[in-house]
C-alpha cells in the first residue's frame, strides 16, 4: 500500500528478505529449513503486504488496517495425497484472536509490535 492518508500510521520500511530459516518446529520434527511466509497475501479478498516480522510475528497491512499474526511452523508432509515442505502458514480463520488479530490503519507500527509481541 504504497500512497498514505495524511496523517495516517507512519510508513514502515520495506521487510527485510526473507530466506528459509531453520527452526525446530512445534510437533519435534527437529530441525528443518522452512520455506517462509510469502511478503504478499491474499485472503477474504484482500492483498497484504508485509510490513514486518521477527522469528514468531509478522504483519501485514491491506488498504484499511493491518493483521497481526503469529507464525505458525509446520513440518513436511503429505495430506491429501500431496507433498509439502516444512514451511510457515499464515493462521486460519479459526485462529482469530488467539493466533492473530485486526487493527485499524491508526495504529502506529511500535503499538502494531507491541500487540504482536502479546499474541
Amino acid at each position: 500500500m504504497s500512497a498514505r492518508k495524511e496523517g495516517g500510521p507512519p510508513q514502515a520500511a520495506a521487510p527485510t528478505e526473507t530466506k528459509p530459516s531453520t527452526i525446530t518446529t512445534p510437533r519435534d520434527c527437529g530441525s528443518q529449513a522452512l520455506e517462509p511466509l510469502p511478503a504478499e497475501v491474499r485472503k477474504h479478498r484482500r492483498t497484504m503486504l508485509q510490513v514486518w516480522r521477527d522469528e514468531y510475528t509478522a504483519i501485514y497491512e491491506y488498504l484499511g488496517g493491518y493483521e497481526v499474526i503469529v507464525i505458525i511452523k509446520a513440518p513436511a508432509e503429505q495430506k491429501f495425497g500431496e507433498d509439502y515442505p516444512a514451511r510457515e502458514l499464515y493462521p486460519g480463520d479459526e485462529d482469530w484472536g488467539t493466533l492473530a488479530i485486526t487493527r485499524p490503519e491508526t495504529d502506529s507500527l511500535e503499538y502494531l509490535k507491541k500487540r504482536a509481541r502479546d499474541l
